[in-house]
């Protein structure tokens, strides 16, 4: 691409915190408190931390020095006091060009208590000093033209825009992301935010086009996954769009993997919240949205939508509804319904009555266009568009609507939600077959053609005996080694069984790492060797017992079926995505995809 300019990374150095007194615990609690900062904030992948070996040495010199040197953008600093059985931590977010402080906060615990809440504070420094940066940083590109902009500079607008939650915001939103991929081509957040406009649109607004948005949202969620798999937020926003598809087993697996890779991060911890209560752990919900609050005490009103559902689905109906009453109520459709079936539980019929025409009436002007419906027609969107993985919860919000005044609504709506009430969605033909020398492979649509790997072979069984259980060795089709007279000395026989045993080494090292591909390599010299041997001499307990048949046919069918998933991975991240969460491998094997699949073999 001409000019590109590729997104400038922020880059931060966190200095050795002072100890202003003679304390050697406190000391060693300073150097460890600065590693565990580091090692949190490095989750953030738009800051750039610089190692603590080179901040000591710089800082021994003076500040000036670690900004002039280094060439970072912001400085943390800190100190810690004992005094009178406290302990006082102080830190401080600098600008190094222009030396003034942008965040401070200082944190007082008694010295019994200190080394008890040291994850607390940590989790707490780091949620917060990302969105200081990232509201330092939005400050200031709101104030240069788009042209001038970089990649980052144009999410955090773009991102702003979303949170507003309207068409128009989503448009512009839209065009600040497209802005980001014209600078850096390979930029994933940039797809995770447009997929974000579309799922607005597809979840919230313009019901009429659903399959387009819908198409949208997910299309550009799996770009930036092929582009990093290890963004917390593009793991996230897949989360949140396999939940609106309703494969809540593929969604749980991202929304897990985007909670492990960044846990302090507010904005995706409140938006995780809500996705964890539509699968059923509305507990855990409960417990990310109040870390979100206490790791941003100055978050936006938007934080409180996603709140109502995890409370309301563990049934503690005045939270729910204390916490629903603090967002806008204009910012989402259901955010009435929600409220009207949480004062209906808690027994206030008036109140519930009144969020009840609410809620109707706001989906009649925003969805329906003014048009005239059916009041249960508001509660069939509802539950499409906060789709619950379990019966009873949906059994829930329908008995809690019916509660509010909509009575007998629960005779209308399909309990299951079958998929007919919905604008018909595009059907697709999935391919997995051989065509002379490559593979043809379809999946929604999408086809690639594909060299041969002995794994494919293992999947084509799988699909077309899709939920059955396969054993490994049928996969393998291993034959039983024929005798055969020739022998080895004692030395040749040492050799093969140190590199028998160096093999099996290297293979565990690389199962362990998830390099399929050099494992398989290991994986097939050993059974080669292990064939030869035994072909040989057999083992005849002269040499050290290895695995059995059917652990190696075990282990090389497992390495086989994992290496071919990597490589359709490569060229269509969806369909490597779905066979990672349907496919399990052991002793045996199975396809066992959430909903019955339709393959051309």
């Amino acid at each position: 691409m001409e000019n590109q300019v590729i997104s400038k990374a922020i880059y931060l150095a966190v200095l050795p915190f002072e100890n202003f007194t003679p304390h050697n615990e406190l000391d060693y609690f300073a150097r460890g408190f600065v590693e565990d900062l580091i090692t949190d904030l490095s989750r953030f992948q738009n800051l750039m931390l610089i190692s603590s070996h080179s901040t000591l040495y710089q800082s021994i010199q003076g500040v000036n020095l670690v900004t002039d040197t280094l060439g970072v953008d912001y400085l943390l600093k800190g100190s810690f006091r004992y005094r009178n059985e406290q302990v006082r931590v102080v830190i401080q977010l600098v600008d190094a060009e222009k030396q003034h402080i942008i965040w401070a906060e200082r944190y007082d615990e008694s010295i019994e208590t200190i080394f008890e809440i040291h994850d607390n504070i940590i989790e707490r420094v780091v949620g917060t000093l990302s969105m200081r940066i990232d509201m330092d940083i939005l400050s200031i590109s709101q104030k240069k033209v788009i042209t001038q902009l970089e990649a980052y500079d144009c999410w955090l607008r773009g991102f702003e825009h979303l949170k507003q939650g309207s068409v128009e915001d989503d448009q512009k939103a839209r065009t600040f992301f497209q802005q980001a991929l014209k600078i850096d081509s390979l930029y994933a957040r940039a797809y995770t935010g447009i997929s974000l406009t579309y799922f607005n649109n597809w979840s919230c607004q313009m019901w009429d086009c659903w399959e387009t948005n819908e198409k949208g949202a997910f299309e550009n969620a799996v770009k930036a996954i092929a582009l990093d798999e290890n963004d917390h937020i593009s793991q996230m926003v897949m989360g949140r769009i396999l939940n609106y598809r309703q494969e809540f087993d593929q969604a749980e697996h991202h929304l897990d993997k985007a909670l492990t890779l960044n846990p302090n991060d507010a904005d995706n911890l409140v938006q995780l919240s809500l996705c964890y209560a539509q699968i059923g752990k509305a507990p855990l919900g409960i417990e990310l949205f109040n870390k979100a609050l206490r790791l941003n005490p100055y978050h936006d009103s938007w934080y409180y939508a996603f709140g109502i559902l995890p409370y309301f689905l563990d049934k503690h109906y005045l939270e729910a509804i204390g916490t629903g009453s603090k967002a806008p109520i204009q910012i989402t459709v259901d955010l009435p319904g929600f409220l009207a079936a949480s004062y209906a539980y808690a027994g206030d019929q008036q109140v519930a009555r009144r969020y009840l025409n609410l809620f109707v009436n706001t989906f009649r002007e925003k969805i329906r266009h003014g048009e005239d419906c059916k009041p249960v027609e508001a509660l069939e969107w509802m539950l499409k568009v906060t789709p619950c993985k379990k019966t009873e919860d949906v059994e829930y919000i329908i008995k809690g609507i019916e509660m509010a005044g909509l009575h007998d609504a629960g005779k209308t709506v399909s309990k299951h939600m079958k998929a007919d009430a919905l604008p018909e969605r595009v059907s697709h033909q999935n391919v997995f077959r051989k065509e002379q020398d490559l593979w043809e492979v379809s999946f929604l649509g999408q086809s690639v053609l594909l060299t041969e790997v002995k794994g494919f072979y293992d999947l084509f069984t799988l699909l077309l005996r899709q939920r059955e259980e396969v054993h490994c060795t049928e996969l393998m089709q291993s034959e039983s080694p024929a005798d055969v007279d020739e022998v080895f000395d004692e030395k040749a026989k040492h050799n093969y069984k140190k590199r028998m045993q160096s093999l099996q080494e290297d293979l565990a090292e690389a199962e362990a790492m998830q390099n399929y591909e050099r494992a398989e390599t290991f994986s097939r010299e050993l059974d080669q060797l292990i064939e030869h041997v035994t072909k040989s001499i057999g083992m005849g307990g002269k040499t050290r017992k290895l695995k059995s048949p059917v652990e190696r046919s075990r282990a090389a069918v497992t390495l086989r079926i994992r290496s071919a998933i990597k490589k359709i991975s490569q060229s269509h991240p969806h369909l490597g995505m779905h066979l990672t969460n349907a496919v399990k491998t052991g002793t045996f094997c199975t396809y066992h995809p959430e909903k019955e699949m339709n393959w051309m073999l």
